[in-house]
């Protein structure tokens, strides 16, 4: 093997597939799984020298219940909007934004918004 077991927790694909993980067990209503898997993620996470704002991120929106009124969504927004633009500038986290951009996730879950729509906003912003 090219890597080290402990290694290849830190690749961007690796991140990225227990992020998805975790958000098929959110969708699917897995409390319990979603509880082991973030401990074991912690764990994991805890010898990472640099990124893992994104987990954090994620943690938080899948353990967290859903504001019902658009207002409580869009004061939710307001909180962390300034959080997720953040991460999308930081060079280490931008490895698992090219495979899948959880903070456009994250937008979509809280304003209750398509996620192909928030992605294409993205992009539109991005390209001007």
């Amino acid at each position: 093997m090219i890597l080290s077991d402990k290694k290849i927790i830190f690749l961007p694909i690796f991140r990225t597939i227990r992020l998805v993980n975790l958000i098929i067990l959110y969708h699917l209503g897995e409390s319990e799984l979603i509880r082991y898997e973030i401990r074991s993620m912690k764990r994991d996470l805890r010898a990472a020298e640099k990124g893992c704002r994104i987990e954090r991120l994620v943690f938080s929106r899948v353990t967290r219940i859903p504001a019902g009124r658009a207002v409580h969504r869009a004061k939710q927004w307001d909180k962390i909007k300034g959080l997720c633009h953040s991460i999308r500038q930081d060079i280490f986290e931008q490895q698992i934004l090219h495979i899948f951009d959880f903070t456009a996730w994250i937008e979509s879950q809280v304003l209750k918004v398509p996620l192909a729509e928030v992605m294409r906003t993205n992009l539109k912003t991005i390209a001007t």
